[in-house]
């Protein structure tokens, strides 16, 4: 895909169609939405368990607002893609009662809603809703991942956390599995989507994940994989070789994070944290600039404790982070934000990731990404704390994670003429090979070339 993705977390159909002028006028091209299947529950985990893949039916809206969503996004006005997040891998929680678990789904109670509603008929994206959809027999045995290091475990057994004390009903694959989430993924297709976020991958096991995306209508569609890499990284490697698929690019987060981590007053850098290992790391990268979706912040990282330490400490860093990704070749972008309401966030009562899809600076880091994407990318200056990347012809980017003015003689490739830094709107000449740029203390600048607008 290349463009950059928004990743409108956890908002409803309504609110991000209300908002495709500002996504538009930000420079987003694709906005990814949060599962859209009939789920229970406010939680934004819950839209992560659905019951039912026929229906569009949850907090997020119904099958209408999906359809006026999907219509609005593609007219001439705005040509924005939606991409939606789907589960494959499972179907939601069940409590064990006397010894039983129902795994009849949707079940027969939500059957008698279907028949008692009109809404919900309202709301089928395909299927007979008089029949469950699921039975026990579409089910692996009951039994929890125990050993995350063994891959097959993790790939047939349940996942469980403190929210799901027995797991969350793993899917088997038969026929009858992979023929409705091939029509459920076809369903959307008609209606407009443009590609699929698949969760959970690192836990579908690759044949399953073949079945589907080689359908002949499914298989040109855009997909990225959330694969959290195992200690083999096998999953990864299972993925790029078997699919077509694209990748969160893990590697190049760990690799980031480290390369941008908090540099301390007495300006000392510790291991994995120069910019040094950056430009090393892009000379051999783990996931191509084809199929890599690049990010800061994912939904996971805030939401779940177990990977709230790859945190960054504060916004300063998350937008030098940003100004990274969408400075550098390559990757489909994607920048997170939620409602506001998350609680977790103990920097920023919630509100961290609220309006950041709007952010000025994100707004000029989006407009030199769409100028300079396919344009080639070199290093002119990497220290520990400070990196020059030329964009052939186009313009460069500087960051300094320092707390210090450094001042550099630059040597550009390609770049001669008046260029304008889009954060600060300062221009500079660059009239030789040797150019002399002075960078302010943790600060980052975009420059493109100057037209005279």
């Amino acid at each position: 895909m290349g463009c950059a993705i928004l990743h409108a977390f956890n908002w409803s159909f309504n609110e991000i169609k209300n908002r495709l002028a500002e996504i538009k006028d930000s420079g987003y091209k694709a906005v990814l939405v949060s599962p859209i299947n009939y789920s229970h529950g406010t939680e934004w985990y819950k839209r992560y368990q659905p019951l039912d893949l026929r229906v569009i039916h949850s907090p997020l809206g119904g099958k209408k607002e999906l359809i006026d969503l999907l219509n609005s996004a593609d007219s001439d006005q705005y040509q924005i893609d939606i991409i939606v997040d789907v589960v494959i891998n499972h179907m939601a929680h069940r409590e064990i009662i006397n010894g039983y678990e129902n795994l009849n789904f949707p079940g027969f109670n939500e059957l008698e809603k279907y028949k008692n509603h009109r809404g919900f008929q309202d709301d089928r994206l395909y299927g007979d809703l008089n029949f469950n959809q699921f039975s026990e027999f579409d089910f692996n045995p009951r039994q929890i991942i125990k050993n995350h290091g063994n891959l097959e475990e993790v790939r047939n057994n349940r996942l469980c956390d403190d929210r799901v004390p027995n797991g969350l009903p793993d899917l088997e694959i038969n026929d009858w599995v992979i023929d409705q989430q091939k029509q459920f993924l076809k369903a959307l297709v008609e209606l407009g989507v443009k590609g699929f976020r698949v969760d959970a991958v690192k836990h579908v096991p690759i044949q399953h994940l073949t079945a589907i995306t080689n359908d002949p209508i499914l298989r040109d569609m855009f997909y990225f994989a959330e694969v959290i890499p195992e200690p083999q990284r096998r999953v990864i490697n299972d993925v790029l070789m078997c699919t077509s698929m694209s990748l969160y690019d893990f590697p190049l987060f760990y690799q980031i994070r480290y390369s941008f981590s908090y540099i301390g007053d007495d300006g000392r850098f510790y291991w994995g944290n120069s910019f040094r290992n950056l430009e090393n790391y892009e000379k051999n990268k783990k996931i191509s600039e084809f199929r890599s979706v690049s990010f800061v912040n994912t939904h996971d990282i805030p939401n779940n404790q177990g990977m709230r330490r790859q945190l960054f400490l504060s916004m300063e860093d998350e937008l030098l982070a940003y100004t990274y990704i969408l400075g550098r070749d390559g990757s489909s972008p994607l920048i997170f934000t939620d409602k506001g309401d998350n609680q977790n966030d103990v920097f920023s009562n919630g509100n961290k990731w609220k309006d950041l899809y709007k952010n000025p600076d994100i707004a000029k880091m989006l407009q030199f990404h769409n100028k300079a994407h396919g344009s080639p990318m070199s290093f002119r200056y990497v220290t520990d704390g400070v990196i020059v990347v030329e964009r052939n012809y186009i313009g460069f980017f500087v960051i300094n994670k320092t707390a210090y003015t450094e001042t550099y003689s630059i040597s550009f490739a390609t770049l001669s003429g008046k260029y304008k830094d889009l954060f600060t709107g300062n221009s500079i000449t660059i009239s030789d090979n040797n150019h002399v740029l002075s960078v302010p203390p943790r600060s980052k600048m975009m420059f493109l070339f100057d037209t005279g607008d």
